[in-house]
């Protein structure tokens, strides 16, 4: 009889404790919808798919919106994404597979695998390519300029011979699309295949699907495919997005997929299929630049959240994808473009705490509040006005960094440059005693080439960290354009 007790009660204790993990995650989920679509209706997202992977289980996954303004078809689980940039992390698992596999390493120089490079070009490594270490020309603009897939990739390269390297390789990080045409090159080598042949094969297990493929340009017409778009400010509407489609971009930001065939992905990546556990950790080894702080990985990014890291990238501005592997947690945001600003990041962040308390970020909240406040407001305010008002609500936050977020971009991504410098200089006016704040208005300055007004605000920042080496071989630089022209 007592057995019998027992085991009713201990049946019933866990029937209720899986009751309530259920209500739990039901009240999470909640949340999470809830938060979406507040962010969809503050930023005009046309369509979204989130995806929530936790301890290997699928515990959030929705689509909304529409993939396409003037159908008005809804996104769903057969929308074919375009991830952008993300495309680099897969291409990374890649060539780290063939590094598992001992037919490349990190250390490999160029001119083991191409002949006839210029001479500075052979002593950068693949592990260079991988981190944006290399100092190599950019090829960025060339490929929005030729727009021609008939110019085999060597040939391409060789357009870039005679520029020069944009600085010393090794010393910073700097982010270069030649990179990835170089990677895509030593991949066709060593493997004997086509590239996107070679990447469906090995990440995806598929050659051809209507799931998963490479198309580089998002204004190309395939089935199922979500349309992207740009808002126009200046005419207050959404426009579709003009890209290039070629080939040349196919290392860069090719890949389409559906947000199911991404988490099988990643789930391969959890269970070691793709590369095992080490390599994986090699992989996520932060490069070590000799002139930079910058924390980045080979092919990754980094984001630290209360002292947790989390691996992942974003593409484009509309999709991100994030693995905080200490949390075994995997959040997949994919968008269709925005109005005010790519908030991709800001929502793994915030759904991230949502599912676990101890993710949950202060900084994200009110970085969230602070875009709100600029962005979302119908009545023209000065930045003064926006920085009293969120210290006001938040007396003991600091913004710097907040702001210095934000400006970055509205300089970089939203092509505001004029609004980004307002803010700095507001940020230097909040913050005087921060020789970062001057540091980083500096250097927007000189991006637009008003060097006086950056030599001083380098000078400034000198003043107020005398070991800032940065700030000293900008206004070494600065002096020798000044002296020239």
């Amino acid at each position: 009889m007592k057995k019998v007790l027992l085991i009713t009660f201990l049946l019933g204790f866990i029937f209720k404790s899986c009751q309530s993990k259920r209500e739990i995650q039901s009240s999470k989920n909640l949340e999470i919808e809830e938060y979406i679509t507040e962010m969809m209706n503050n930023h005009s997202i046309p369509g979204l798919a989130v995806a929530v992977i936790k301890d290997n289980s699928i515990i959030h996954k929705g689509f909304y919106g529409t993939k396409n303004l003037t159908t008005n078809e809804a996104i769903s689980n057969k929308t074919v994404f375009k991830v952008f940039s993300l495309t680099k992390t897969i291409v990374a698992t890649s060539m780290f597979k063939l590094i598992e596999e001992g037919k490349i390493s990190l250390k490999d120089s160029l001119s083991m695998h191409f002949d006839g490079l210029p001479e500075k070009w052979q002593y950068v490594t693949i592990g260079n390519l991988l981190s944006h270490s290399s100092g190599l020309p950019d090829i960025h603009q060339l490929i929005k300029e030729l727009e021609d897939d008939s110019i085999k990739d060597k040939e391409f390269i060789e357009l870039l011979y005679n520029d020069e390297m944009e600085f010393a390789t090794n010393n910073q990080w700097r982010y270069n699309q030649t990179n990835y045409i170089l990677l895509k090159m030593l991949i066709e080598k060593i493997s004997n295949s086509k590239f996107e042949t070679y990447i469906l094969n090995h990440q995806f297990k598929k050659t051809k699907s209507e799931n998963v493929f490479f198309s580089a340009g998002s204004n190309v017409n395939i089935a199922n495919q979500a349309t992207y778009y740009d808002y126009k400010r200046e005419k207050a509407v959404f426009e579709i997005k003009k890209e290039f489609s070629g080939d040349k971009n196919h290392p860069l930001a090719g890949i389409n997929l559906t947000l199911d065939e991404y988490i099988i992905w990643n789930q391969r990546l959890d269970n070691d299929e793709h590369i095992s556990e080490k390599t994986k950790m090699a992989m996520w080894t932060p490069f070590k630049f000799k002139e930079s702080n910058r924390h980045f990985l080979y092919g990754w990014d980094v984001y630290t959240v209360n002292g947790f890291d989390s691996f992942g990238f974003s593409g484009g501005g509309v999709s991100g994808f994030r693995k905080f592997v200490d949390r075994n947690l995997t959040i997949i945001v994919l968008t269709t473009g925005y109005k005010n600003y790519p908030v991709q990041d800001i929502m793994i962040d915030h759904i991230a705490g949502i599912i676990d308390t101890s993710l949950f970020n202060e900084q994200t909240v009110l970085t969230e509040q602070v875009i709100g406040e600029y962005f979302l407001s119908n009545t023209t305010r000065d930045l003064k006005y926006i920085i009293e008002k969120v210290k006001q609500d938040n007396p003991k936050s600091n913004l710097e960094e907040i702001f210095k977020s934000i400006g970055y971009t509205l300089f970089f991504q939203l092509d505001r440059k004029e609004d980004a410098i307002d803010l700095f200089k507001a940020n230097v006016t909040e913050y005087p005693k921060s020789y970062d704040t001057y540091g980083s208005l500096g250097y927007l300055y000189f991006l637009t080439e008003q060097y006086d007004l950056a030599r001083n605000n380098y000078v400034k920042a000198l003043e107020l960290n005398p070991e800032n080496s940065y700030s000293q071989r900008r206004i070494k630089e600065i002096d020798l354009i000044l002296k020239n022209n």
